[in-house]
């Protein structure tokens, strides 16, 4: 026969088990992954956005393994003709060189496909061709994609992009922030086609500069990319502010799994 006594262990038990993971779940809410840990994990995920006629557009970042990656539309395709800007190229600096001449790079280029893009979300996936083995810097890993919009105002979050700068760097650019406000479904309307769409818009508070078109934002609670970045208040001499638009991966899904289905 079962006491008091240890029934009332049997509950106090059972109250501190529940308690503990209650704890270790928000402790795991609260600190996530630090900033050092995401950028290792990206930065060679990372990759810059050229053309021969206009040296600097954006960036793109790899979903899979296998060579697709996201960038922005409007990084790749003249928004006024809607045809693929001149000669552009994905790139990596592996090296830069600074002599008192000037600075020189050791630049190696990929060339690369359109797989299919979005103008109302300003998204294109691209296939990239290219053998990672012979890449002299990057592994074969890519950034893991968030299923849903599950972060919230005031998450920790990261943007890794290629800048323009005096000179050329061989790492792409860290920024640091907050998701200020989420707009989980904003509609928009292509008077063009007399058409409308649901949107998911995430604010950012991130000192972002121009030419982080196509970077991805990455959630520090869970090292998933949440959004990817298409747009920058750049109002006076230093093309810079605190304030910027990212539209979340959610409102791609369907785009990255034609390309998906295309693979198999």
């Amino acid at each position: 026969m079962v006491n008091a006594k240890e029934i009332i262990c049997k509950k106090y038990y059972i109250f501190i088990s529940v308690l503990f993971i209650v704890v270790v779940l928000k402790t795991a809410k609260v600190f996530g992954f630090t900033r050092q840990e995401v950028i290792k994990d990206a930065k060679d995920e990372i990759l810059e956005i050229r053309s021969s006629t206009d040296a600097f557009l954006g960036t793109a970042f790899f979903i899979d393994s296998i060579g697709n990656a996201i960038t922005c539309y409007h990084v790749l395709y003249d928004e006024k003709t809607g045809l693929l800007k001149d000669s552009v190229f994905i790139a990596r600096v592996y090296a830069l060189y600074i002599t008192g001449n000037g600075s020189y790079e050791t630049l190696i280029s990929f060339p690369f496909t359109v797989d299919t893009f979005s103008v109302e979300y300003d998204a294109a996936v691209i296939k990239i061709d290219f053998n990672r083995a012979s890449m002299p810097v990057g592994t074969s890993g890519y950034l893991e994609l968030a299923d849903s919009i599950y972060s919230e105002a005031g998450d920790d979050i990261v943007c890794l992009g290629y800048v323009p700068s005096k000179y050329t760097l061989p790492r792409p650019f860290a920024l640091h922030g907050i998701v200020s406000t989420i707009r989980p479904f904003v509609t928009m309307v292509n008077q063009d086609e007399n058409k409308s769409y649901n949107i998911s818009i995430l604010q950012l508070d991130m000192t972002a500069v121009g030419g982080v078109s196509g970077s991805p934002i990455i959630d520090l609670n869970t090292n998933e990319v949440i959004a990817y970045m298409v747009e920058v208040n750049l109002p006076g001499k230093f093309k810079q502010s605190g304030f910027s638009t990212a539209y979340s991966i959610t409102n791609i899904k369907d785009l990255i799994e034609v390309t998906r289905k295309k693979d198999k």
